[in-house]
């Protein structure tokens, strides 16, 4: 008897846990990530794009589908994965005023990776050409109905 309700106070515990997870993202205030994402109509990576989202726009969680969050976003309504968004903004200051004057969205996106402007300088003096295909790599720019394409001529799930 005693076992049993162990058992149930511990899966009411976890329930309560996760509903109190759910609870507390609706509403919650995120800003994006990455340099750039789409807010999408459904909760995939091959859902329609909404709207563009840039780095530091800030969105509003309407409801979450883990890993994906509906938000409420500058272009609109819509899906954006987990990955591309966090729960709070960088702000750099540079002594009494903002930094963003002198700092560019490729400099932050750099420093969060652990890159600074002489490790950069390093690492191309050092692997040129292991640098130039990363660059080659970020151009590429592949639309939604490209890649779905891609998914179906190889017969692959669109999850």
């Amino acid at each position: 008897m005693r076992k049993r309700y162990s058992v149930s106070i511990l899966a009411l515990a976890a329930l309560l846990v996760m509903v109190w997870g759910q609870v507390l993202a609706v509403g919650q205030v995120l800003t994006v990530q990455v340099q750039k994402t789409q807010l999408r109509a459904a909760p995939s990576f091959t859902g329609k794009p909404v709207a563009a989202l840039s780095n530091g726009q800030n969105v509003t969680v309407l409801e979450e589908n883990s890993p994906w969050f509906m938000v409420n976003a500058p272009g609109g309504k819509g899906w954006v994965h987990q990955s591309a968004v966090a729960e709070r903004k960088v702000s750099l200051l540079a002594g009494s005023r903002d930094a963003a004057a002198t700092v560019d969205d490729r400099e932050v996106s750099m420093a969060g990776k652990g890159f600074n402007q002489e490790i950069e300088q390093a690492y191309r003096k050092d692997n040129s050409k292991g640098y130039a295909a990363m660059e080659k790599m970020l151009r590429f720019n592949y639309t939604p109905e490209e890649c779905t394409a891609f998914l179906d001529a190889g017969q692959r799930s669109k999850k």
